[in-house]
C-alpha cells in the first residue's frame, strides 16, 4: 500500500509537492489530512504526485514517466567548513543575530557548543520569495555532513505576516537531536530546538544526570530510526501543553514502549496556549522541576488525568488566595462573582440595575456605598431605546461615562459576548433579565439551568468583574419578612441560588404601624451576612433611595486604629494595615473603604496592590513646598497684567514638583517607630498654614451631608463621635431648626442632635 510519508518529508502536516517542484513550484502545497490521504493545494492530482515520485498509481507498457517529474527535490547539505563559517559570522559579524540571543539567554559559549550560525537564504513571504538572513540550526547528518533549519530573521520588528518563520533544508528528515549526550540512562525528550538547547545548558550547568533532545520536524512527526534511543532504560516527554502537544506525546510514547512516559511542562496557574519548556525556564523553574515532574508522569495509552494537575498544597492555596474579598459595591456586590438582582415584575428592578450601572461607571456611592469604578456592559434586551432615554435622562447621567449597550443578545452568543469582555475588561457586566436572553424551554427549576449559568460564573472569576442576572420574584405582600423567605421566591430559587454568590430581592411588604405598604431591599452575600433597608424610589428621578442604616462590618475602635497607624507612615497597603494593627485584612479593607469614602483617605493604584494615603499628608507637603523656596525666582516677579491668575494652573512651577507616591512615601515595618507629630483634625477648607489649621471646624447646616464624621459639642453625649445618616429641618424661617440624625456604635440607637451642637470629626 503507497504511504505518502515513505516518500515525503512533512513539516507540521505541511511540504513541497513533488509535482510542483517539477514545475518550479517551492510552495508547501501538499498538505498531509487526518485519514493518511495528501492533497495538493495547487490542483495536482494524485496520480501525477506519485508519478513525480516515481511510484505510479499504474504502469502500462504505452505509459512513460517523463524524467523530470520522476527525479526527487535535490537535498541540501552542508560541510563542517560551512558551519564553522555560518558560526563565524554570527559571532562577528551579525549584530542583530547575536542581540537576539543573547536576549534569550544564548551566550558566546552556547552558540559555539551548539554551532549555531546565521546563513542568507530565500524564503517565502506569501507567494512571493524573499533573502533573509536567518539562524542556522545544523544537524549532524554523517561525519562532517550537516542539514540545517532556519530561524528566518526573529529580529524583524514589523515581520510581514505571510513571512514564513522557519525554514529547512530540502528533504530534512525527521531524525532525533541531541543537546546533550553523556552516556546516562535517563533522556528528556522535549519540543523544539529552543527548549533543547535552554534545558541542556542547565543540565550541563549542574551536571545533571540527563540526556536531551527534541525532534528536527516537530511533535506530530515519529523518526523512522529509533536505535539512537536503544540505550536508554527511562525516557521522559517534555512536549508543549497544546493539543498538538497532547497528541504528539502519546504518539511517540506508544512508538518507543513501556520505557517512556509523558510529562507535564512545570507551569504557573492557567498558562499560555503552547507553553513550552523554555517558557518554564524563562518564568524561573529550575531542572530540578522538571525532575519533581517525573515522579508524576503517566504511561502511554492512559489518559491524560487533568485532575491531578489541578491539585494544589495548602501553602500553595495560601499564597495564591487574596488576604481579603473585595467588593464592586462595598458590603453588597463581590468583584468577581456571578449574582442576582431579583423583583415581581414592574416593582422596579431594571430602575435598580440602572442606578447601579451609573453608580459604578461613574464611581458614585449606589445605596449609601462606595462602589469601584471602571466601565460596564448593560445587556438590556427588555426595554425599548425611547423608555431607556427616558430613565437615563431622568436618573441625571452623565452622557461620557463608560456604559456600553447590547440590546439584542441571546446566552447562545455567550461565547462572542465573553471575547468583547476580554477586550473592552469591564467592573460589571449585567443581564437585563434572564428570561429575555435565555433561547431555550428548559424549566427553570431544572438543573439543567446551572449549564447555563456556569459559564457566566467562570468568566466573573477569570476577568474579575462582577456578572448580575436581573431576574423575577413571584409576586409578594405579606405583613412580614418573618412570613417567608424572600430568597425562596424567585423563580427558579433553588438552582439559581446555589449557582450565585449573592442575591439582592426587592419585596414590597406591610408595616402595621402606618397601615402603608413600604419597599425592602433585601441582601445575601455569602459569607458576609445580610442587609434588611428601607428604600424608596424617587418618582422624580426614578432611583431608589435608601433610607435606613446598613449593618456595620466594623467598629469605631478599628477606625481609630487604622487613622492612628496612617498618621505615622503616611501611606500603607491593605496588608501593611493588618500586619500592624490588630486588625484582620478582611476587617481592614472594610475600615479602609469607609475611611476613603469620608475623605479621610485616598486610594492610588487598584485592586490587591492599591495604596491607601493619609489625606492629610497632601495638604501638609503641599504647604512645605510653598513655605519653601521657589527654585524658579524668575517666576517671583510680578506680571505686567493685574488680572487675577490662576495659582492652581497645570504650569505653576511648584505644584510640578508635587509627588505623593507611594515609592516617594517610605512605609515603616512597624508602628513602633517614632511617632511623627501630625495631628488628626480635619482637612480645613483654607489652604493657609495657620495656627488654626489644628482647630475643630463648626459644622454649619449647609455644608453638613449624610456621610460625614462628626463629634457631639454639647449635651450628655459630648464628645461622642458618629456618622451622619439624615439631615432634617423642623419650622420655617428664623424659627427653622437644622437637625442630624447621627448614628454610631458609642450610643447605641440613632440620635436626633442640632447641627449647632456638631463639629466636623
Amino acid at each position: 500500500m503507497f504511504n505518502i510519508q515513505e516518500h515525503v518529508a512533512f513539516n507540521r502536516n505541511r511540504a513541497q509537492c513533488p509535482n510542483c517542484l517539477a514545475d518550479g513550484k517551492h510552495d508547501f502545497n501538499l498538505v498531509l489530512l487526518k485519514s493518511g490521504a495528501y492533497k495538493c493545494h495547487r490542483g495536482c492530482t494524485t496520480d501525477q504526485i506519485r508519478e513525480a515520485l516515481g511510484h505510479p498509481k499504474e504502469q502500462t507498457s504505452d505509459r512513460i514517466i517523463p524524467t523530470a517529474l520522476a527525479k526527487q527535490p535535490k537535498t541540501v547539505t552542508h560541510t563542517q567548513e560551512q558551519i564553522d563559517q555560518y558560526r563565524h559570522d554570527l559571532i562577528n559579524r551579525s549584530k542583530h543575530a547575536i542581540n537576539y540571543l543573547k536576549e534569550r539567554g544564548f551566550t558566546a559559549d552556547m552558540a559555539n557548543r551548539y554551532q549555531l550560525g546565521v546563513a542568507e537564504r530565500r524564503v517565502r513571504n506569501g507567494k512571493t520569495y524573499e533573502k533573509h538572513w536567518c539562524i542556522a540550526i545544523p544537524y549532524q547528518i554523517s561525519e562532517g555532513v550537516y542539514m540545517c533549519k532556519y530561524r528566518v530573521a526573529p529580529w524583524l520588528a514589523d515581520r510581514p505576516e505571510k513571512l514564513q518563520k522557519w525554514s529547512q533544508d530540502t528533504n530534512l528528515q525527521s531524525r532525533f537531536h541531541f543537546t546533550k549526550q553523556d552516556g546516562n540512562e535517563k533522556l528528556f525528550i522535549v519540543a523544539g530546538d529552543w527548549d533543547a538547547m535552554t534545558l541542556a545548558e542547565i543540565a550541563i550547568t549542574e551536571n545533571q544526570p540527563f540526556d536531551i533532545c527534541t525532534n528536527t520536524t516537530g511533535e506530530g512527526n515519529i523518526p523512522d530510526d529509533l536505535s539512537p534511543l536503544e540505550r536508554y532504560k527511562e525516557i521522559y516527554i517534555f512536549y508543549d501543553l497544546d493539543k498538538a502537544g497532547d497528541e504528539g506525546s502519546q504518539k511517540i510514547a506508544q512508538t518507543i514502549g513501556d520505557r517512556t512516559k509523558i510529562c507535564t511542562v512545570p507551569h504557573p496557574q492557567q498558562p499560555k496556549e503552547g507553553y513550552d519548556s523554555s517558557d518554564a525556564i524563562a518564568s524561573g523553574y529550575k531542572f530540578e522541576d522538571f525532575i519533581e515532574a517525573t515522579k508524576t508522569a503517566i504511561a502511554p495509552n492512559k489518559p491524560k488525568n487533568d485532575v491531578r494537575d489541578r491539585l494544589i498544597t495548602t501553602q500553595e492555596l495560601l499564597d495564591r488566595a487574596p488576604d481579603f474579598v473585595e467588593f464592586l459595591v462595598h458590603d453588597l456586590i463581590t468583584s468577581n462573582e456571578l449574582q442576582i438582582i431579583a423583583a415581581p415584575p414592574r416593582a422596579g428592578k431594571s430602575l435598580l440595575s440602572l442606578g447601579l450601572v451609573e453608580s459604578v461607571a461613574s464611581g458614585k456611592e449606589f445605596l449609601g456605598r462606595p462602589t469601584q469604578q471602571g466601565d460596564v456592559i448593560y445587556v438590556n434586551c427588555e426595554d425599548g431605546d425611547s423608555k431607556l432615554k427616558e430613565r437615563v435622562l431622568a436618573q441625571g447621567w452623565d452622557p461620557n461615562i463608560p456604559v456600553h449597550w447590547l440590546t439584542e443578545f441571546n446566552l447562545s452568543e455567550w461565547d462572542k459576548l465573553l471575547e468583547v469582555c476580554e477586550d473592552i475588561k469591564p467592573k460589571l457586566l449585567v443581564i437585563d433579565t434572564l428570561t429575555s436572553v435565555r433561547s431555550d424551554d428548559t424549566d427553570e427549576n431544572s438543573s439543567k439551568v446551572a449549564n447555563l449559568l456556569k459559564p457566566l460564573k467562570q468568566a466573573a472569576k477569570r476577568l474579575n468583574m462582577a456578572v448580575i442576572l436581573v431576574h423575577h420574584t413571584k409576586k409578594l405582600n405579606v405583613q412580614s419578612l418573618s412570613e417567608v423567605d424572600v430568597f425562596d421566591t424567585m423563580r427558579g430559587s433553588g438552582v439559581i441560588r446555589s449557582e450565585s454568590r449573592g442575591a439582592i430581592v426587592l419585596a414590597e411588604v406591610a408595616n402595621t404601624e402606618t397601615r402603608r405598604n413600604e419597599w425592602r431591599l433585601i441582601a445575601e452575600n455569602g459569607s458576609y451576612g445580610k442587609q434588611d433597608l428601607l428604600v424608596v424610589l424617587d418618582a422624580n428621578t426614578l432611583s431608589w433611595k435608601c433610607l435606613s442604616n446598613w449593618t456595620p462590618n466594623c467598629s469605631e475602635s478599628q477606625e481609630a486604629q487604622a487613622l492612628a497607624f496612617f498618621d505615622k507612615v503616611g501611606s500603607a497597603s491593605i496588608q501593611q494595615v493588618s500586619e500592624n494593627t490588630s486588625i484582620p485584612a478582611k476587617s481592614a479593607y472594610t475600615v479602609v473603604t469607609r475611611l476613603v469614602q469620608r475623605g479621610m483617605l485616598t486610594k492610588q493604584g487598584t485592586r490587591q496592590n492599591a495604596v491607601y494615603i493619609r489625606a492629610i499628608q497632601h495638604i501638609q507637603q503641599f504647604n512645605s513646598l510653598l513655605n519653601s523656596p521657589n527654585p524658579n525666582s524668575a517666576s517671583d516677579a510680578a506680571p505686567n497684567s493685574t488680572k487675577d491668575k490662576n495659582i492652581f494652573s497645570t504650569d505653576t512651577q511648584v505644584l510640578k514638583t508635587v509627588d505623593v507616591t507611594a515609592e516617594n512615601m517610605p512605609m515603616p515595618q512597624s508602628v513602633e517607630l517614632e511617632a511623627q507629630t501630625l495631628t488628626q483634625q480635619p482637612i480645613p477648607n483654607s489652604t493657609s498654614n495657620s495656627t488654626q489649621f489644628n482647630k475643630p471646624r463648626s459644622v454649619k447646616s449647609k455644608q453638613l451631608k449624610v456621610g460625614d464624621r462628626v463629634r457631639i459639642k454639647a449635651g450628655g453625649l459630648s464628645g461622642k463621635i458618629g456618622t451622619v445618616d439624615k439631615v432634617t429641618e423642623v419650622g420655617k424661617g428664623k424659627a427653622k431648626i437644622v437637625n442630624a440624625v447621627v448614628s454610631s456604635d458609642q450610643f447605641g440607637m440613632p440620635q436626633t442632635i442640632p447641627v449647632n451642637h456638631l463639629e466636623f470629626f
